[in-house]
Parts: C-alpha cells; sequence; structure tokens
C-alpha cells in the first residue's frame, strides 16, 4: 500500500480525482482538508488527480512535478506506486512518431441526427483496399490523438496479430448521444453500417469499442443487434443508469446488468476493463 499526503494549494476549493472521476462528487475543501488529505492506493496504482478553484479552473499539484495530458482534463498530476508498469503495447506505440497506414477523413449527412457527421478511418499500410474486420470506435478522435490507437494497431499487426480497420467515431454532444439515445442508435445501424464500404471500406467483422460513456454506447448497440457484431471492448465502462433514467452520474440503477443478468442475447465475445480504485469499478 502507498500513502500519500496530498496538501491543497490556498485557491484550491475541490479534488478531483479518479475516485470520484473527476467530476462526480469532488472532494470539497474544508477547514479540515487544508492540512492534509491522506490517499491509499495499491502497490500498483497509477491515480490522476487535480486541484480546482472556484472559478473553475484546473490547477495541478505544485508539490508533485509528475503530471500526465488527461483525455478529458488536460494536464493533471500523476501518482504512479512503485508497482505500476505501463503495458508494452502502450509503451512501444508512443515511440512511433505517426501511424504507418493511412487515415481516411469523410463527411456524411445522417438522416437520423439530421446533421453533417464526420467518419474518420484508418486502415493499416497497405490494405485501405481490402476488407477487413473493423472497429466501431467511440471517442475516436481522442483513441487517436492521445490513446495512440492507429499506433498500437499497428504494432500489433507487426506481432502477428490479424490487423484490423478502425472507424473512429466523434460525437457532437456525447453525453446525449452516448446515453440510452434511439437517434443515436439509430444513425449507427440505419445511416453509418449501410454506407460502411464507401466510407472506410468493407467490413468482414464488426467489433466496438468505447471508454466511459463510450463503453455504455458500445454495450447498448450490442444489446439493440447482438448478431451484428463479433465482440465489444468496454474501458471502464458508465454502465449506470437505463433508458428511463438515462443520467450515469446521478443514478444508481443498472440496467445494462440487468439485461446480460437476465438472458439477452449477446454478441459472443466481450471484454471488460477498468480500474480497482475508481467509481466505476462495481458496476463494471
Amino acid at each position: 500500500m502507498v500513502e500519500r499526503t496530498l496538501t491543497p494549494p490556498e485557491e484550491a476549493t475541490e479534488l478531483l480525482s479518479d475516485h470520484t472521476d473527476m467530476d462526480r462528487n469532488p472532494l470539497r475543501i474544508g477547514s479540515s482538508e487544508r492540512s492534509g488529505i491522506r490517499v491509499e492506493l495499491p502497490d500498483d496504482a497509477y491515480f490522476e488527480y487535480v486541484w480546482r478553484d472556484s472559478a473553475g479552473r484546473l490547477l495541478r499539484d505544485p508539490d508533485n512535478p509528475d503530471s500526465n495530458r488527461s483525455i478529458w482534463y488536460g494536464q493533471v498530476s500523476v501518482i504512479r506506486a512503485p508497482g505500476y508498469r505501463p503495458h508494452p503495447v502502450a509503451v512501444a506505440s508512443s515511440e512511433l512518431a505517426r501511424p504507418q497506414g493511412e487515415l481516411r477523413r469523410e463527411r456524411f449527412h445522417s438522416e437520423a441526427l439530421g446533421e453533417l457527421r464526420r467518419v474518420n478511418s484508418y486502415s493499416p499500410s497497405g490494405l485501405a483496399q481490402q476488407s477487413l474486420p473493423t472497429i466501431l470506435v467511440q471517442d475516436g478522435t481522442a483513441f487517436n490523438r492521445l490513446g495512440l490507437l492507429p499506433q498500437m494497431v499497428d504494432i500489433l499487426s507487426s506481432r502477428g496479430l490479424p490487423p484490423v480497420r478502425l472507424v473512429l467515431l466523434e460525437p457532437v454532444d456525447r453525453t446525449r448521444e452516448y446515453t440510452f439515445s434511439a437517434a443515436y442508435r439509430d444513425f449507427i445501424f440505419s445511416d453509418l453500417l449501410p454506407a460502411l464500404p464507401e466510407l472506410a471500406g468493407e467490413p468482414t467483422d464488426l467489433y466496438l469499442l468505447g471508454a466511459s460513456l463510450g463503453g455504455l454506447a458500445s454495450a447498448t448497440l450490442a444489446l439493440e443487434q447482438p448478431d451484428m457484431f463479433r465482440g465489444v471492448a468496454s474501458l471502464s465502462g458508465a454502465f449506470l443508469g437505463g433508458p428511463d433514467d438515462p443520467d450515469p452520474y446521478e443514478s444508481s440503477s443498472e440496467w445494462v446488468l440487468r439485461q446480460v443478468s437476465g438472458g439477452r442475447p449477446l454478441p459472443p465475445r466481450w471484454f471488460i476493463g477498468t480500474g480497482t480504485i475508481e467509481w466505476l469499478h462495481q458496476p463494471n
């Protein structure tokens, strides 16, 4: 176990961290917290946190030189426990200056959403014209630019894994679209998938990938049309709420779990990844 005492800067009014999804129930700084906030972490923990002042500005910890770029919050402070080791594929991907394949950018009109949508796709080098297994990636811009997912595809392909195509989707209103939205599901099934051969290339098998709300969206898409997808990967899926109670930050119900437990048909393969100290660990 690793123990740290976090001392708030004078202007800090809240502590946002992985314990609270950075925004969910942030720890408010009162007089008793001014002397320091004790944090206990597993020996292999990777823990992000940031202070927030009364104006809503995020402040890195001046007492901690270690930081990293968060997908949602910019530069945040980090505690890396002695046993923490990044995945070797992530390390190798970060060492690639750029993806080796072809990134294709397209726009098309969605009848379901009534607007133009961006659809970017990535195919490994030399395979842009081939039919490939295809992963629909929610929050595709973040997975591309910060998650370096195309580089990971390159690394894994070079190590002998079958090549795949990435379809990198970007929401306009992430919370509305990813929380049990019938219009977003219609966009995927009625607009995107029929146009996919022209927009990105012919898919052989289809898979789904998403993180947090993107993991929830991936799960609900899979539950709607389980025969359409070969597999689903969800990272820290926001598996709280339901169609009649769609706010995962306020709800304690677990609609997705009820569907799975009730025997609803599922795609054949699932991957669920979640941290052990985050607020979404239990529903995952």
